[in-house]
């Protein structure tokens, strides 16, 4: 991901966590450092209140970073260089 999307990430999530949010790009991983409201309210915001299961999420506690984090598994197509070709695959597969 670029500086821009990881940034324009960085903001939605902080949004839908109501809490600071530290994001990290793992190669197709998307992955947020927060706390553990933060990280719950990220699972319910992408689980659309947890209505739906859905398999690319994960939420948890890291012991050695010692924070809840929340990851996202992500993809983009190959000719995408791009924000809007990258697509989160959710339920209801979300732009951004």
């Amino acid at each position: 991901m670029t500086e821009s999307q990881l940034l324009r990430l960085q903001r939605d999530w902080e949004d839908a966590a109501k809490e600071p949010v530290k994001i990290e790009d793992m190669k197709g991983l998307a992955c947020g450092l927060t706390t553990e409201l933060g990280a719950l309210r990220l699972l319910a915001y992408y689980t659309t209140n947890g209505r739906y299961h859905n398999p690319k999420i994960r939420v948890g506690f890291s012991v050695n970073l010692k924070s809840w984090y929340f990851s996202l598994e992500m993809s983009h197509s190959d000719d995408a260089q791009n924000l809007a070709d990258f697509q989160v695959q959710a339920t209801g597969s979300l732009l951004i």
